[in-house]
């Protein structure tokens, strides 16, 4: 009997683990039939966690991990392999590897300081494991957030009132709570209360997800936006997509040729006036296209928000955006959150430190600083392709006296319109996070508005070519998620709190029997 039961262990977990990693899969692609994106991602993320409880040692509860987010990624992302250029085709494989790898690690650890644990006390530490993984790495040397717990959830809607107000992460956490006390075993057995505690536990966590009150809490000084227009009114911004594949989109020589046509017809053919022309990420990439750029703000008095590579005095490269006004000033933003493996090498000084002669280097640059201007009546914040994936970089523009995210990509690479609607479920959690609305601008789409509650309002589809105005409303609050912290503490608190009330009263139960006994 123990050899059949092992033996049922050994195979059960690592289907468990591939069942788990395509549910994941399914939830970063949100194209995948039967279920929406969040829907696989709560399947999958409960999965994980029961592979969790037929683990019998630290190496298989790492590799358990390891399989299901391994296999997420590589159905999720294999536009990374597809790339164009062979060195970020491979390092971008080796990124596949090595993101599951981290994020395993660090959820087995907490797997095994946890063995000894009662059951309630064990799925808060891994709840509040996962919270920090998630959370942590958005802000660590080396940004991760690929795949992450939080990313798995982004395409549910029911979560978004939770999310609003204390972040993806904290969605992902929860759920993985009420995985956790569901199913998950420990050395005191069951979780006090029987079966119906069981349930019920991860029935009201969920249920507050779905109904948690969304707080609308305000950064410091963020009073209702104050502007010469009417209350109520919108900013009007003139979106162009060029619908091109990559090969066609970086063999033209003058990309701003290409999209200048489009935007004198849209502008030309409005009976309202813009506040800003928007292009698309890698747009300009010579001197010469922006002088072209120049010209074309001054001739329709229209400041022009533009992606650029930049090309630095130490040769490497700034993927930047520019505002181009229509009196020849420039603001410029630099992407401060590269694509680790693809645009720039983690822990690069340290690694030139142990070896003195490598001639390792990053392609690109980070920017240092936070991007705001002025367009029209309004300040916007920026944000390039990859950092829509980062809650942080939304809310400190919000901060920042922001009334918008801009957004440029470049989606075109991908070759499939499931990887951008991922990137667009992503966007959308930031406009959330951030009360803001975000505007995006894609070589091959989503190009349009995301509004502050979350509704998508897409102006050009996947590779069409066309210009699109489209109203941008002005924000009545802008969202901190620096709370977020403080919120998950108090809800963990009060979850704990609640285990250890269930278990007195199970407790009292059982010396009431007893002492009825005969």
């Amino acid at each position: 009997m123990d050899l059949f039961r092992a033996a049922t262990q050994r195979l059960i977990a690592p289907g468990l683990s591939v069942a788990a990693g395509l549910f994941l899969g399914f939830a970063l692609r949100p194209a995948w039939p039967l279920l929406d994106g969040g829907a696989w991602g709560l399947l999958g993320l409960g999965l994980v966690v029961v592979s969790w409880t037929w683990a019998t040692d630290l190496s298989r509860a790492f590799a358990h991990t390891w399989c299901a987010f391994g296999l997420a990624h590589l159905i999720a992302f294999p536009w990374v392999i597809r790339h164009p250029d062979p060195i970020t085709a491979g390092t971008g494989a080796l990124a596949i590897v090595l993101i599951p790898m981290l994020i395993a690690a660090a959820w087995a650890v907490l797997w095994s300081a946890t063995t000894g644990f009662g059951l309630v006390a064990r799925s808060m530490v891994l709840s509040a494991g996962t919270w920090l993984v998630d959370y942590g790495l958005h802000f660590g040397p080396m940004p991760l957030p690929w795949g992450l717990p939080g990313h798995t959830l982004s395409s549910w809607t029911w979560a978004d009132s939770m999310a609003a107000t204390m972040g993806s992460p904290a969605v992902a956490a929860t759920v993985v709570l009420a995985a956790s006390l569901l199913t998950g075993r420990a050395s005191d057995g069951a979780l006090p209360g029987g079966l119906a505690t069981r349930l019920g536990g991860p029935v009201i966590l969920l249920a507050l997800i779905i109904g948690f009150p969304d707080a609308g809490l305000t950064t410091p000084g963020a009073e209702r936006s104050q502007s010469t227009q009417a209350a109520g009114a919108t900013l009007k911004a003139a979106l162009v997509q060029p619908g091109l594949d990559p090969e066609r989109w970086d063999s033209l020589s003058d990309r701003v040729a290409y999209m200048v046509p489009l935007t004198d017809s849209l502008l030309s053919a409005s009976n309202e006036r813009a506040d800003w022309v928007q292009w698309p990420e890698t747009t300009i990439r010579s001197d010469a296209e922006i002088q072209a750029a120049h010209r074309a703000a001054e001739r329709w008095s229209l400041p022009i928000v533009t992606g650029a590579l930049l090309r630095n005095p130490d040769s490497t490269i700034s993927n930047a955006v520019l505002v181009l006004y229509p009196d020849g000033l420039e603001s410029r933003y630099d992407k401060r959150r590269l694509v680790p493996f693809v645009e720039a090498i983690p822990f690069e000084s340290a690694l030139a430190s142990l070896d003195e002669g490598s001639h390792t280097r990053s392609r690109y640059r980070p920017g240092e600083t936070t991007g705001t201007a002025a367009l029209g009546q309004a300040r916007v914040g920026f944000v390039i392709c990859f950092e829509t994936l980062f809650p942080s970089l939304a809310t400190e523009a919000a901060a920042s006296g922001a009334q918008a995210l801009v957004a440029v990509t470049n989606d075109a690479w991908w070759s499939h319109p499931a990887a951008a609607d991922a990137h667009l479920a992503f966007s959308r959690r930031r406009a959330l996070e951030s009360g803001l609305p975000l505007v995006q601008s894609s070589t091959s789409g989503f190009t349009g508005v995301i509004h502050p509650d979350g509704t998508v309002h897409e102006a050009i589809g996947w590779m069409r070519t066309g210009a699109a105005l489209v109203d941008v409303p002005r924000p009545e609050h802008r969202r901190s998620w620096r709370f977020a912290p403080l919120l998950f503490v108090a809800l963990l608190a009060a979850g704990l709190g609640l285990g250890h009330g269930l278990g007195l009263g199970r407790n009292l139960r059982s010396r009431i029997r007893v002492d009825a006994a005969p």
